[in-house]
């Protein structure tokens, strides 16, 4: 009994699993309450279908990344591989955010009509990418450390970056666009520095075919985060500009509830996909069952 009672990594890994992701629902909740306080009506409803838009394009920018870092980082066999693998999506998620920055500089006119309804929020633009990019590299690094078994480190970081983030950002604010901006370059500097320092702890070991692989699994899985993003975002552009922009973000944040319901059981997938993926890698059927 008394050893069934011992805190092992592993248990202690799914412990503050629950607790950072416990953390993170309580986080969210509490950033809208405190965008109403400090923002006003118009300016929660505008926050409201910023994080909407960011999620969106971050799903899709993500190209199916986020599972499949995850996945074959806990496949491969050497702490080499492991960066080499690392290095190729952080070279694919930068130029993508690139990307997006530059046609968010190019075209906030019509990227904001597209989003808010109107061109009324083209300064808006710009901050809305750097957070799309800020939360491609934050899923890349939480992903990393957590497909590297590193559990508690991956965790400290989703709490840092997903709960005390934003909440600071909003409690010290200058407005909307300040909350933005601190909020996007926070996530990118905090996320930069990880995987720098992941990058950085051991030699790097590229293997093009575990890359192609890598690389091909995520593209699969595309069509279905564009879907499902398309199904929580797009309704919420529709919304505003058929009704406006207040009833376009009381849409926007009756789904933003429900995504947090549906999160309570985030711990579970966090935790079964590194480690199933390793016993899969090692074909260690007995422990897989």
């Amino acid at each position: 009994m008394a050893q069934s009672l011992v805190l092992t990594k592993a248990r202690w890994g799914h412990l503050t699993t629950f607790m950072a992701e416990g953390l993170v629902l309580v986080a969210t909740v509490l950033v809208y309450k405190l965008a109403a306080v400090h923002l006003g009506d118009q300016g929660f409803e505008t926050y409201t279908i910023v994080r909407r838009t960011t999620s969106f394009l971050q799903t899709i920018a993500m190209c199916g990344m986020a599972v499949a870092i995850v996945r074959y980082v806990a496949m491969a066999a050497t702490k080499e591989r492991q960066v080499g693998l690392l290095r190729v999506a952080l070279k694919r998620l930068s130029l993508i955010s690139l990307g997006m920055m530059a046609v968010a500089a190019l075209m906030p006119g019509p990227l904001s009509t597209a989003f808010f309804g109107s061109s009324d929020h083209v300064s808006l633009i710009l901050p809305i990418a750097l957070l799309a990019s800020g939360l491609l590299f934050h899923t890349l690094a939480h992903g990393y450390l957590r497909g590297n078994g590193m559990a508690t480190r991956s965790n400290m970081l989703q709490a840092v970056n997903m709960a005390v983030v934003p909440n600071g950002a909003m409690l010290w604010s200058g407005g909307l666009e300040h909350v933005l901006w601190a909020t996007g370059i926070l996530w990118v500097c905090i996320s930069g520095m990880v995987l720098l320092r992941s990058i950085l702890a051991a030699s790097s070991l590229h293997d093009p075919e575990d890359a192609a692989r890598m690389v091909r699994f995520g593209t699969l899985r595309l069509p279905g985060d564009v879907v499902f993003a398309s199904l929580l975002s797009l309704p919420v552009f529709l919304v505003n500009h058929v009704e406006g922009i207040s009833t376009g973000a009381s849409l926007a944040f009756a789904i933003t509830l429900v995504n947090v319901a549906g999160a309570a059981y985030s711990p579970l997938s966090l935790i079964l996909l590194p480690s199933v993926a390793s016993m899969l890698a090692r074909k260690q059927w007995r422990s897989l069952r």
